[in-house]
């Protein structure tokens, strides 16, 4: 590997995904509304419409991009948790031992794949903190710098999503309200992941693009003529495992943030490029998971960061966490 993980690709893995039922009625799922308030129904649940999935179309990502809501998004899973009837927290997260977001742990498993020792920059390095609550580890990012943000690239995105679904099953879209990122639909998913015998009992919170019946949807743009390479797909692979996806709809888009043609795959589409890629990330993922579960033995909170050594050399989590454990 890249920056030297002490991984043994021949070393197999599971990933075991089962849902977590948030309420009787709605399993792991959950609507955040603008207002940032968490409530137990599909109230923000999007529709994927799928007359739109086809070639031939002419839906403009760049309407309206001056009327974009939208501003940080807080963490919801606390006002969730505190609007449960359930106060032991195992039993409330199925029994999982870490709970995060699905980013953040897409966060970690990337680490060692997607950083190249020749460009990484202290700015960019992430610092992760971990705190224990009734049996529960949570993650929790708390700096990331993003160069050169990309406004329009990440608008285009958001409008897609509105050309695509409605607000109910058989619905139209409606192009011309104001794109808003602040309400959301997300999915609460329980996995196993089993690492060199080991088993790390996972729960992660994911925002929901589009469903179909129970069918979870990730929707995607891309420029017309080009291919998904290897990191879009190791995203797209690990974003569908963490948040028990199985379908992909992608916008072909031209240069002016035009799409003219929608196509649909299958999530294991985009994984024959990666020569068993998202393996390792998972594989890495366990180590810091490990990690993090023997310092946190007799601890209730520590940060964890990637480092930048010298020599131009990335400390990644199995390399750099026993000495920049902060407790």
């Amino acid at each position: 590997m890249p920056i030297g993980m002490a991984i043994d690709n021949k070393t197999s893995y599971m990933m075991e995904t089962k849902r977590v039922s948030y309420s009787v009625s709605e399993k792991g799922r959950e609507t955040v509304t603008v207002d940032r308030e968490v409530v137990n129904d599909r109230t923000h649940a999007r529709y994927i419409i799928d007359e739109n999935v086809k070639n031939n179309v002419e839906f403009d990502l760049k309407k309206g991009a001056e009327l974009m809501s939208s501003e940080n998004r807080l963490q919801s899973l606390c006002n969730w948790v505190c609007a449960q009837e359930e106060t032991n927290l195992k039993e409330l997260f199925g029994g999982a031992e870490f709970l995060s977001s699905r980013g953040t742990m897409q966060t970690i498993a990337t680490t060692s794949l997607k950083h190249n020792p020749r460009n990484i920059k202290t700015e960019n390095a992430w610092t992760i903190i971990a705190v224990k609550v009734g049996g529960v580890i949570m993650f929790c990012e708390t700096t990331k710098s993003y160069d050169n943000v990309d406004y329009l690239g990440s608008y285009s995105g958001f409008k897609f999503e509105q050309y695509m679904t409605s607000d109910q099953p058989g619905g139209e879209p409606d192009t011309d309200a104001p794109v808003d990122n602040r309400a959301e639909f997300r999915n609460l998913v329980r996995s196993d992941l089993i690492f060199n015998g080991q088993s790390f009992p996972i729960c992660c919170s994911a925002e929901v693009d589009a469903i179909r019946g129970e069918t979870l949807i990730e929707l995607k743009t891309r420029d017309h003529g080009s291919k998904f390479g290897f990191f879009k797909s190791l995203d797209i692979i690990l974003q569908s495992t963490l948040g028990n996806v199985t379908r992909v709809v992608v916008g072909w888009k031209e240069k002016e943030y035009v799409v003219t043609g929608v196509e649909e795959f299958s999530v294991s589409h985009f994984k024959p490029i990666l020569d068993q890629a998202d393996e390792k990330a998972f594989a890495v993922l366990a180590t810091v998971l490990r990690h993090v579960r023997d310092h946190m033995k007799e601890r209730f909170a520590l940060a964890f960061i990637q480092r930048v050594l010298d020599e131009g050399r990335v400390g990644t989590p199995d390399s750099g966490i026993q000495k920049e454990i902060q407790h």
